[in-house]
């Protein structure tokens, strides 16, 4: 006898489709980090697949409790009806337990990322069962008196392209609230792009659950064969195998993306192919720090420092000394304890404990330092300023939050290096020390105080701190 969640008609392949292709939309939102047409594919045709695989397994799973429910293991031998109710009422129940769940988990300061995780499995428990109530009413709607065969309509299809089109216009709606957020797009052209974009992805939704649904039902015939019970029954195993594989090629597929994106920081460009003249920078003359280890934004970084004659030309005032830049590059050394040495040494070599003001600076993922903010300062103090920045990361701020803790913890090495160099100094002979970071330099940086308070600035001899534009 047919399954009778077979075909794109069965309601665990309707509601996984009719889930993915709701939220479809919100990968579409504006982020601090530009998108090119690959990246948004790949990130809207991912998001899209693993909620489908989720929704299917969180679906199947409740169909195969209902199974049981009805007092079988076997779907030859249960009442068709029977089942779809049972299941109608568990998705109902599953819709009042994620709803529960995500009020008991709602979101809350300084919260932790199982907590955020449990949140989101409460809201794909919710949202599934709702989807599979849904199918399952209009599975009882369109079944003829009597018969035990399922005959539901495909309708997820067609109900989550319009689904896809009314948030999308609801997203573009909410960015209009607020000017600058993304650029400036024309209504009926746009209107247009979203319903092809909602029609081309659930197309692909429906050919990626016939896929999917193939592969379970083909690893509940393999456990079928050495396990009791029927192949209905570990269909979600089927599932979670499709999941670990999806899984497996994004890991994969990241991986080589990470990898491709830091070899492209290492490259050294064009302009700035050859090693500063200056002593007073990492990578110039008798610099420990080797200028090929610098990567790209270490090369710009000392590359550009403010020349004496600048500063005289901006400020009308001859320049009281040459700014000093110190950068540590990530490959600089093997590890953050010889690269934070390698920038000791380096602060000793250019002097930069004798001069005024001396800048400690945690950069963003890629190791982009603010140069307005490093310029600034070097033109107010008439060039008495040194900088002294160290990479913990080679790809940008949203792929290197795997990167946080490495670099808070290096961060915090660097200010209490700096801060034992200078306690071996009069006290009027030390610079004041400020501090520094933007993005998620102002994160790592930030960190590096966590639980210490202003108290523990002060401790660490700091004496002004500026952070921007930090993650939250």
């Amino acid at each position: 006898m047919r399954s009778p969640n077979a075909g794109i008609g069965g309601r665990t392949q309707q509601a996984g489709t009719l889930v993915a292709a709701a939220v479809m939309p919100i990968t579409f939102q504006p982020t601090l980090m530009p998108r090119s047409g690959l990246d948004q594919a790949l990130i809207t045709g991912i998001s899209t697949s693993l909620n489908y695989a989720f929704a299917a397994l969180i679906q199947d799973s409740i169909e195969a409790v209902a199974l049981r429910g009805a007092g079988r293991t076997d779907p030859a031998k249960v009442d068709r009806r029977t089942w779809r109710r049972a299941s109608i009422g568990l998705d109902l129940a599953a819709i009042g337990a994620g709803l529960a769940a995500q009020s008991a988990l709602r979101p809350r300061p300084g919260e932790r990322l199982p907590r955020g995780g449990a949140r989101t499995a409460a809201w794909w428990l919710s949202a599934t069962g709702l989807s599979g109530a849904v199918m399952g009413v209009l599975q009882e709607l369109t079944g003829r008196r009597g018969d035990t065969q399922d005959h539901s309509l495909p309708v997820a299809p067609f109900a989550g392209a319009a689904l896809a089109a009314v948030n999308d216009y609801r997203r573009r709606r909410w960015e209009a609230r607020f000017p600058g957020v993304a650029a400036d797009e024309d209504a009926p052209a746009s209107a247009a792009r979203s319903l092809a974009m909602s029609l081309g992805v659930t197309a692909a939704l429906t050919g990626l659950a016939a896929g999917e649904r193939l592969f379970a039902e083909a690893v509940g015939s393999v456990l079928e064969r050495g396990l009791p019970g029927h192949e209905r029954v570990y269909r979600p195993l089927g599932h979670v195998a499709a999941l670990s594989v999806l899984g497996g090629v994004l890991y994969e597929l990241l991986r080589r993306v990470d990898h491709r994106i830091e070899r492209g920081a290492e490259q050294i460009e064009e302009a700035f192919d050859q090693a500063p003249v200056s002593k007073l920078v990492s990578g110039g003359p008798g610099s420990g720090v080797a200028w090929e280890t610098l990567s790209r934004q270490g090369r710009r970084n000392v590359a550009t420092a403010v020349r004496p004659a600048a500063i005289e030309q901006v400020v009308g005032e001859p320049a009281v000394a040459e700014p000093i830049r110190v950068f540590v590059g990530l490959e600089s050394a093997a590890t953050k304890t010889e690269r934070v040495a390698l920038a000791l040494a380096e602060l000793e070599r250019t002097g930069a404990f004798d001069r005024e003001l001396l800048m400690v600076i945690s950069p963003t993922g890629t190791g982009y330092v603010n140069y307005v903010a490093v310029e600034t300062a070097a033109y107010l103090t008439r060039g008495n300023i040194a900088s002294v920045a160290m990479q913990y990361s080679l790809r940008p701020s949203p792929l290197s939050l795997d990167r946080v803790a490495e670099g808070r913890r290096q961060y915090r090495m660097l200010v209490d290096a700096i801060h034992n160099a200078l306690n071996e100094r009069p006290p009027e002979k030390r610079p004041r020390v400020v501090l520094f970071g933007e993005s998620l330099g102002a994160w790592t940086s930030q960190d590096a105080f966590a639980h210490r308070g202003t108290q523990g600035l002060v401790d660490a001899g700091v004496d002004r701190a500026l952070w921007i534009g930090t993650p939250t």
